[in-house]
């Protein structure tokens, strides 16, 4: 015990004298407790003191005898009872294993074990949780986790897993893409292989990942032979569904109520119509209260084209100046029973989410929550309402998606695409670094996701293309002109026109709109190569102001080639681009041949907001081939 607690360090002559007085303290505690059943006998053995205790005393003997009993439940496949056994012994924890000693400076290698042990106990329950459906539930114990042990590779896929089954592909992708980043940079590892097939299996949007409504039974404790087993709960069923509130009221010309009423009724014609025609079923109207649920395959996808349909419909009409109905659009599970008229209830925490979105509804509006629109950004554009809670309205339907051409990267485009979701659904800035030899095809890689962003057109996001040699002033100037919608042709009075248009229209003080045109019309002059000083910083300044306005409504994507050729002061430029605009939805894909990396070895290394590529040209040739065959 001397040696314990004063490990490495002089012992003091009254060592010996401290611990008698501290056992003969420890005596007099335990001889004053009450209840004899709970008694704990003391001995002075040689060479020290032998304690005595039923197990059931000792908080960590009970820790680990739930755990086992859990773990068994939870290979047995009853994941519920293995819950409940998890969080019993989870919940004796209060804290560090003997907290005040910690705190003193004492370190043993068996406190380490014991917390180690803690650790797995919480991914056996996370396991048990997310087998019983619970992945909302312990998201945020498992990022917190996560953040505290960023190498628990086992926790890193459970958080993947809850992500993915959330509607949240590219944050569970970005969950694996930090980790990767990690742990090469500060360890030289990849990934286990378990965790790259999760990855692949969700770039794929495998069928195994989801959780299909379940039966969630508690089976009953086994009961003695004389006696009457209990009853069994009865089985509820979970299940991902999508809900929306439609609300309509009186706009425009109305004035009677009978006209009111004829409304009410032809846009409730209308609504169970629409939602009929995709599959879903209105479970409520109440006055000019509206809900549908939509259940099964692609329930989110059909629930928004529903709601679009009944808006244009609602646009087709005369009545007034906007559509008569607010919208409001939320996934999540749900447990449907039923009424008595046999149709299908909604929970409550899907009708919060509904109603919590419909306060920031205006007429006509369609807003809809995060899982909703991470469900849908292939048949619907979006742009952020307000704050993260106040969901996303609706800017219009999609096109139907053309299919790419094939690069032999399709995998690699998906990453790409998952991580723009990331970069506008968190309004984050983002540096992708592709890198590959000649021959692997990354000005095609470039251009095909290009090609994928730009299907939508001015609903889509903001795609800028470096030309050669630009530089970074250069670079900042193409931006520029992509914001203002500047084309190569057009002459310095049409440039003009349409930057001092999008001043006015972006500008937060519209008493500055001369000044700051005056000022960024440095960045499109002709011939300006960047290294006129006068006026330069007040142009960045008031460049970065500007960006920053128009990518909030409109992310941008810029596109460079063939990085490895620049100069430095635009790789310094790139690099930093991400803090200059601030925190907003900026996505920045550079390619570059490996040679950077001779430069800058560095590169993309230490941000929290960077990803890192490698393109194969034997795998791009392969897959070629192997189509060609097909």
């Amino acid at each position: 015990m001397v040696d314990a607690l004063w490990t490495g360090e002089d012992v003091p002559a009254s060592a010996r004298k401290v611990l008698q007085n501290a056992v003969w303290g420890l005596r007099g505690i335990l001889a004053g407790t009450a209840d004899a059943s709970r008694s704990v006998d003391l001995q002075t053995r040689a060479p020290g003191y032998r304690l005595s205790a039923d197990p059931d005393q000792i908080d960590l003997f009970r820790f680990r005898r739930l755990v086992a009993e859990g773990q068994a439940e939870l290979a047995a496949g009853a994941p519920e009872r293995a819950v409940r056994l998890l969080r019993d012994a989870l919940a004796l924890w209060r804290g560090p294993v003997l907290a005040d000693l910690v705190e003193s400076g004492v370190t043993w290698p068996e406190l380490s074990l014991i917390q180690g042990s803690r650790y797995t106990a919480m991914e056996d329950l996370f396991e048990a949780e997310l087998s019983c459906g619970n992945h909302y539930a312990v998201l945020g114990d498992l990022e917190a986790l996560l953040d505290a042990e960023p190498f628990r590779e086992r926790v890193c896929a459970q958080l993947m897993l809850a992500l993915y089954r959330c509607g949240r592909q590219a944050d569970a992708l970005n969950v694996y893409s930090r980790l990767r980043t990690t742990m090469v940079d500060e360890l030289g590892l990849e990934p286990g292989r378990e965790l790259q097939e999760l990855q692949q299996l969700i770039l794929a949007q495998s069928p195994t990942l989801a959780l299909p409504g379940r039966i969630a039974v508690v089976p009953p404790r086994a009961a003695p032979a004389a006696e009457v087993a209990p009853s069994r709960p009865q089985a509820v069923r979970v299940e991902r569904a999508t809900a929306v509130i439609f609300r309509a009221e009186a706009v425009g010309g109305f004035g009677g109520a009978s006209s009111v009423d004829d409304m009410l009724a032809g846009l409730g014609s209308t609504i169970r119509a629409e939602t009929a025609q995709l599959s879903g079923e209105v479970v409520a109207s109440i006055g000019d209260f509206t809900v549908a649920l939509f259940r099964g395959q692609g329930h989110a996808k059909r629930a928004v084209l529903a709601a679009l349909a009944v808006r244009e419909n609602a646009k087709r009409s005369d009545i007034g100046d906007h559509p008569p109905v607010r919208t409001a659009v939320a996934s999540g599970e749900t447990r449907p029973g039923e009424d008595p008229t046999g149709l299908p209830s909604v929970n409550g925490t899907l009708m919060l989410k509904c109603q919590s979105l419909l306060r920031f509804a205006a007429p006509g509006d369609i807003l809809v929550c995060d899982d909703t629109r991470a469900a849908t950004s292939a048949v619907a554009s979006y742009t952020r309402v307000g704050d993260p809670d106040d969901g996303w309205r609706v800017r219009s339907r999609r096109a139907p998606i053309a299919a790419s051409p094939a690069t032999g990267h399709e995998p690699e485009l998906d990453v790409l695409e998952s991580l723009l979701d990331w970069v506008i659904r968190r309004a984050r800035p983002h540096l992708v670094s592709v890198l590959g030899g000649p021959g692997s095809g990354k000005s095609e890689f470039l251009s095909a996701f290009q090609a994928r962003i730009s299907r939508d057109g001015a609903d889509g996001p903001l795609a800028v293309r470096m030309p050669p040699f630009a530089g970074a002033w250069g670079l900042r100037a193409c931006i520029l002109a992509a914001c203002c919608g500047i084309e190569p042709g057009d002459s310095p009075s049409v440039t003009r026109e349409k930057l001092e248009l999008t001043v006015r229209q972006w500008c937060g003080d519209k008493g500055r709109v001369g000044a700051t045109v005056e000022s960024l019309s440095l960045f499109l002059e002709p011939g300006d190569d960047g290294y006129r000083l006068e006026g330069r910083q007040e142009a960045a300044r008031e460049w970065s102001s500007l960006v920053t306005r128009i990518a909030m409504d409109r992310p941008v994507v810029v596109f460079i080639d063939d990085l490895h050729t620049t100069d430095d002061a635009l790789l310094d430029f790139i690099e930093g681009l991400a803090d200059s605009v601030g925190a907003v939805p900026v996505m920045v894909i550079a390619a570059a041949r490996p040679e950077l990396l001779d430069r800058r070895a560095d590169w993309g290394g230490g941000k929290l907001h960077g990803t890192m590529m490698t393109l194969d040209r034997k795998r791009r040739e392969e897959d070629r081939l192997s189509r060609a065959v097909s």
